[in-house]
């Protein structure tokens, strides 16, 4: 008679040589994939734990710490190549600045990588679901959604930044006192986004700030900061128990969700006034400006799926155009030669307010803007993960240039940063602003501000149209604008973006 103690030593048996088998054969199949694509194998960084990557792990929370986690990884392409493999808490990690890997992940290959579930988990808490966190037909129907809202009929429209520049401009203080101008921006690109997107702005430059807005905007910026942070625990977020973020998710909710219901409402008007044949009161339903969510309900229905289009588009639209702007004025604040030559190109609209040909046809503007983005770049690093068996076309062999196996599920980092400052494709002077270089450098893959391929950031000319305007503006208001500081070099803040680690402290002189 068989025992039970026989029948479950020959199950575990079978389990262990079913998945042993498997793992051969994955083997066996990833070695064929790699010699038949001309892979050659990729460098290992060296690291005191190769096992489990502690040691990685700590030295990037270090930095990041110290706000210098761009310079230090930077430090670690020029020592160890532009594509190397690092182990971070278990995980094998590709690492690469190389601007052929970055057309092939961005574009080329771009059906091979996606964004992952990880970021979804994380960030969904917060954002809900959006073009920022999805892949596949979701991430395609939130970009048919969201590619209106950037038309370039509506980056065009100056107006829609005139009036919160003109609170910001009647905010700053100009008595010669100094002050933060980074968080003023931020302020400015909340107001700027939130009219967009809602139809109704937070108007945080204004001296009679409600206190449901004051709560949102701290109730956002702490659920953004813990949102970071779970990203960069990776696989390890599950342990990160704050129910404070909760607290802070709700509240943020809590503020977006009457605008969602009011244009719902609208919308449903407006329909049982077309079917019987009345044309809605247009006190009630005309809109002076685009509004981004009265558009999004004529698509979706549902409030969560609405709710999350919205926060997502919230997201990116306030910082990145803050980050630009105060990476900008922390150079012209103290690049008095910089910021010379600008005062002069300005100086030929005789003050008046800027068009957006204006904008265009400031070339020296437009030079410092692109120089600002590539040494301070918004977004200095992102990843993708691999959802397939594929590989990237450099970075293997002794040389480095033969091509790399990438398995699935594997994810890969790249750092915008580091590509941005190459001395082999920028010069000897890449770590120096000089906006002149863009008279005649015509990038591709080398230069990624806003990323590339169909993953290109929708409102990257909303960005730099809004930032040029503000500073068009900021540069008529005002005869000075002077650093303030202890004249030490740019340092980071990093979350998902990238400000000024030290903030830009500034004074200012109002033009008589």
């Amino acid at each position: 008679m068989v025992t039970s103690n026989a029948i479950l030593w020959t199950l575990s048996a079978i389990v262990v040589t079913y998945f042993l088998t498997i793992t051969i054969v994955s083997s066996l199949r990833a070695r064929q994939f790699a010699r038949s694509h001309g892979c050659q194998k990729l460098k290992n960084a060296p690291q005191k734990d190769p096992i489990f990557g502690v040691d990685v792990f700590l030295d990037g929370e270090r930095a990041m710490r110290e706000k210098r986690f761009l310079p230090y990884l930077a430090k670690h392409f020029e020592e160890h190549g532009s594509t190397f493999k690092w182990n971070l808490m278990g995980d094998d990690l590709i690492f690469t600045n190389e601007p052929k890997n970055l057309q092939a992940i961005l574009a080329t290959k771009f059906s091979d990588f996606e964004l992952g579930k990880t970021r979804q988990q994380v960030t969904k808490p917060f954002w809900g679901i959006g073009i920022f966190n999805t892949d596949g037909p979701m991430w395609l129907h939130s970009r048919a959604l969201v590619r209106p809202n950037f038309s370039r009929d509506l980056v065009s429209d100056t107006s829609t930044y005139n009036t919160h520049v003109t609170n910001l401009i009647n905010h700053l203080p100009s008595d010669g006192s100094t002050f933060d101008i980074q968080d003023y921006f931020f302020s400015l690109t909340l107001d700027t986004a939130t009219e967009h997107l809602f139809g109704k702005s937070t108007n945080c430059l204004c001296s009679d700030t409600s206190d449901d807005v004051k709560r949102f905007i701290d109730a956002f910026a702490y659920a953004q900061r813990t949102v970071v942070r779970r990203i960069r625990m990776g696989k390890l977020a599950f342990l990160d128990r704050d129910p404070k973020f909760r607290e802070a998710c709700a509240c943020a909710h809590r503020y977006v969700e009457p605008l969602i219901r009011g244009a719902i409402l609208r919308r449903q008007l407006s329909l049982e006034a077309t079917e019987s044949k009345k044309s809605p009161p247009k006190k009630q339903f005309a809109k002076e400006r685009y509004c981004f969510l009265d558009e999004v309900v004529k698509e979706v229905s549902d409030p969560e799926q609405i709710q999350g289009q919205v926060m997502n588009i919230l997201v990116a639209g306030r910082d990145t155009t803050a980050c630009l702007l105060s990476s900008l004025f922390f150079t012209l604040s103290r690049r008095s030669d910089v910021m010379a030559r600008l005062r002069e190109e300005v100086a030929e609209l005789s003050g008046r307010d800027p068009t957006y040909e204006d904008i265009k046809g400031m070339r020296y503007l437009n030079w410092a803007i692109k120089e600002t983005l590539r040494l301070y770049t918004v977004v200095p690093m992102n990843t993708r993960v691999a959802n397939k068996d594929t590989y990237l076309p450099s970075g293997g062999g002794f040389d480095g240039r033969s091509p790399v196996y990438v398995r699935k599920g594997q994810m890969i980092v790249y750092q915008a940063y580091s590509l941005h400052r190459r001395t082999d494709l920028w010069g000897s002077d890449a770590n120096d602003f000089r906006p002149e270089r863009w008279q005649d450098a015509r990038p591709s893959f080398e230069y990624l501000p806003f990323n590339a391929g169909p993953r290109i950031c929708p409102g990257q000319q909303f960005a730099i149209t809004e930032a040029a305007y503000t500073t068009i503006r900021l540069c008529q208001a005002f005869s000075k604008i002077e650093a303030k500081d202890d004249g030490g070099p740019w340092t980071e803040s990093l979350t998902l973006t990238c400000a000024v680690g030290q903030g830009v402290h500034v004074a200012v002189t109002k033009r008589v």
